[in-house]
């Protein structure tokens, strides 16, 4: 793929220089030789005031229609005209043009990358009852979240013809090649309309299209926190899901090489280009790296994975191939490709009805027992654990397996693990009962394992059938760690309450 331009920052946001020196600036919207609109950009030309009126009244009867749209939630109102108040996560957003009718561009702002977020909202048609499904669309490279609207319109109306709603976040700039600021912006955007819009938490969906296609596959594979919206199952169409591939196959490497994006290659950044992508595709063999595959982190997640079998960008085709064949040998995993017979590199070679159908009737799974394999590449939650790291810039993998019938949890094969917290509640840990816990290093290092809902002090807590002190409860957080000085071997601990 070529490598020409750089989205250009707002010129209110004074952190970072509104263009990358020597790249032509290119605003959201604005026409880079691709349909992205009119011609005379985002919004639609001009017409006589009546016609603007009618437009106005329009938008008002929609408004009355989607209450979602301007409802009180406390002492604050979500409206689409002027500034909208902040929401419980801290983010003001501000209503931009109305694209059509019930579509609207709105301003984020900042989340603290240092670059704006923009959305393109679209409303169900249907006026909801209640709690709705969610349709979260990735843009492809050099568009703005406007790609998803204009140039894939069947996706973007047929949700809302199912009475969803669609948003569509610019993810930063336009050639974000899912860098983890990008998703950033994106988990903010989301975060501020579940806490405003009546959207089912359960079907929280996503799509993208070529590199967007790369973006949605990595987002859902490195956001698994139980607390934060989630992915309930994908569409993946003919994506970037190699970013370090997407470079080396690159005739022009500018943006991946500026200071402001990865910051050169990915021989100098192995980690942010893994970081960025589902898995890592070797340039030549296209073998996966089975040490820094985010994808395995996807098992629980059902992936719809198409591509146009003619399609000319033969390397991302290949790409998609690669990354159904991976999928397939995780345990568990549901996912499908499907190759249309034509041959243009298009959202519109993706057939919406069967995307949609199939997105619409998966519901979000959270995996509570059984054997599972994480990659976790920051400090977070990764499911029902909050991982904190010996480094930073580094993975942390580990498998976990509970089994209900024992009340014994396995955490093992842990890697740069400094300590990790267990939310017993989520996961469905019965603190009552006797309770195992088997640990197990890779790396020759001790681990400390924080397990929550532990109202009172335990009578004893053994290790290996022992009694230890290597333990402390804390009366405050309700918890009780245990403290691990070398589980290379595997350790197995018991908490008596």
């Amino acid at each position: 793929m070529i490598v020409s331009v750089l989205l250009a920052l707002a010129a209110s946001v004074p952190v970072v220089p509104t263009a990358l020196a020597g790249v032509p600036a290119v605003t959201p919207g604005q026409r880079t030789g691709k349909v992205e609109g009119p011609a005379s950009g985002d919004q639609a030309p001009s017409r006589e005031s009546r016609a603007r009126r009618a437009r106005r009244a329009q938008a008002q009867r929609e408004a009355a229609q989607h209450p979602g749209l301007n409802r009180r939630q406390g002492s604050e109102d979500f409206t689409l005209g002027g500034a909208l108040t902040t929401s419980s996560t801290g983010a003001v957003a501000t209503a931009g043009p109305k694209i059509a009718p019930g579509v609207f561009q709105i301003q984020l702002g900042d989340p603290g990358t240092g670059w704006q977020e923009s959305v393109v909202l679209g409303v169900p048609k249907i006026r909801p009852s209640g709690p709705v499904p969610v349709l979260v669309m990735f843009h492809a490279y050099d568009l703005s979240e406007l790609d998803c609207y204009y140039n894939a319109p069947d996706v973007f109306e047929g949700a809302r013809d199912r009475g969803w709603y669609v948003i569509a976040p610019l993810g930063a700039h336009q050639v974000n090649f899912g860098i983890p600021y990008a998703q950033t912006n994106i988990e903010y955007a989301l975060t501020y309309f579940m806490d405003k819009l009546p959207i089912d938490r359960d079907r929280i969906y996503g799509v993208g299209f070529s590199m967007g296609g790369g973006g949605v596959m990595s987002y859902a594979a490195r956001h698994l926190n139980p607390d934060l919206p989630r992915f309930a199952a994908v569409v993946n169409h003919t994506g970037a899901v190699s970013t370090a591939n997407a470079y080396w196959n690159s005739s022009n490497t500018y943006v991946f090489d500026h200071p402001m994006t990865f910051n050169g290659s990915p021989a100098a950044h192995p980690f942010l280009y893994s970081q960025s992508s589902c898995m890592d595709i070797d340039q030549f063999s296209f073998e996966v790296n089975p040490l820094t595959d985010l994808a395995r982190n996807l098992a629980h997640v059902p992936v719809l994975n198409y591509h146009a079998k003619y399609d000319a960008d033969t390397n991302l085709v290949t790409l998609t191939q690669t990354a159904y064949n991976w999928l397939l040998g995780l345990p568990g995993m549901e996912t499908y490709l499907l190759t249309p017979p034509v041959g243009t590199h298009s959202w519109s070679t993706m057939d919406a009805n069967t995307a949609l159908n199939y997105l619409g009737s998966k519901t979000l799974q959270t995996p509570t027992t059984g054997e599972h394999f994480v990659l976790a590449d920051r400090e977070a939650k990764w499911f029902h654990y909050y991982v904190y790291q010996d480094a930073p810039d580094a993975f942390t993998p580990f498998r976990w397996n509970y089994e209900y019938a024992l009340n014994r949890l396995t955490i093992d094969r842990t890697e740069n693990l400094q300590r990790m917290v267990v939310d017993t509640l989520s996961l469905g840990i019965n603190t009552a009962v006797n309770l195992e816990l088997v640990m197990g290093s890779n790396d020759g290092t001790g681990d400390v394992f924080t397990l929550s809902g532990y109202a009172q002090a335990p009578q004893q807590v053994l290790r290996n059938s022992v009694p230890t002190s290597n333990w402390t409860w804390d009366s405050v957080s309700q918890s009780v760690t245990l403290s691990e000085s070398d589980a290379s071997g595997g350790t197995l601990w018991r908490v008596r309450p």
